[in-house]
């Protein structure tokens, strides 16, 4: 496994950032994040998201797929915020009021979790496989739950595929979706069954050929990203952890204001 095709054409700052240096400080920048709840830190926490995948050189294209996922997962509990959290009214139709405090805390949740998954895709994108879940375990998360998000990260993208290719087929054999029904719900139990399956079964794939590799000895992977620190390395780690102690001292200073 190696970094997505967009890092590996273009070298950037960050396709060179130290591997132990690179994975704390995004850390630290995505739990500054978590930290932001006041309104006024939506931007700043947007863009320092954006302009770190900007720097990473990652193309845009590449994002908004794997952004579409989450932003839909949680699209139901900001929604329910904007019209059920608060009292102050901004728009009435009918029984459904839409009120200032639940959009304004919808939007909060929103930014905070965009941003994070935007620094999440830098780092996953930017970072060498096999280097990532040892710098994970170096700050204290067991293997097993590194290795496990890793694969995941990597292997998402395959089950979309898959999906495109199950549903491309049915609509080929003649299968149209005609709003919610009965048979409709059984044609995507039978499509998320199968799915499942497959992703079962190349998960034992993958499992077998990491073994046969040496995965589970004590071999070490050196990661040349690992063994020298340049002076893009720490100008890097220092505006990074300095962006992070920036949101974090701003948002205490607006909640003591």
């Amino acid at each position: 496994m190696s970094c997505h095709s967009g890092s590996r054409n273009r070298e950037t700052p960050m396709n060179r950032w130290r591997t132990g240096l690179k994975v704390p400080a995004l850390m630290v920048l995505m739990l500054s994040y978590a930290f932001a709840r006041n309104t006024i830190m939506i931007a700043p926490v947007l863009l320092s998201a954006v302009m770190l995948f900007i720097l990473s050189g990652l193309p845009v294209s590449m994002l908004l797929p794997r952004l579409r996922v989450p932003i839909s997962f949680l699209a139901v509990m900001p929604l329910l915020l904007a019209f059920f959290s608060g009292h102050t009214s901004l728009l009435t139709l009918g029984p459904v009021v839409l009120r200032q405090e639940g959009l304004v805390l919808a939007a909060m949740i929103w930014a905070r979790v965009i941003s994070i998954m935007i620094v999440s895709i830098v780092l996953i994108h930017t970072t060498p496989s096999a280097g990532l879940p040892g710098e994970l375990n170096r700050l204290g998360i067991p293997r097993l739950l590194t290795d496990m998000a890793v694969l995941t990260g990597r292997y998402i993208s395959v089950l979309g595929d898959d999906y495109r290719l199950m549903r491309t087929a049915m609509r080929l054999r003649g299968y149209r979706k005609r709003g919610l029904s009965v048979n409709g719900l059984v044609t995507l139990a039978s499509l998320t069954g199968t799915l499942l399956i497959r992703g079962f079964e190349q998960s034992e794939r993958v499992f077998r050929a990491m073994r046969l590799r040496g995965y589970g000895t004590s071999v070490k992977f050196q990661d040349s990203r690992t063994m020298k620190i340049s002076r893009s390395d720490i100008v890097l780690t220092v505006v990074v952890i300095s962006a992070a102690v920036l949101i974090v001292s701003a948002e205490l200073l607006l909640r003591g204001a």
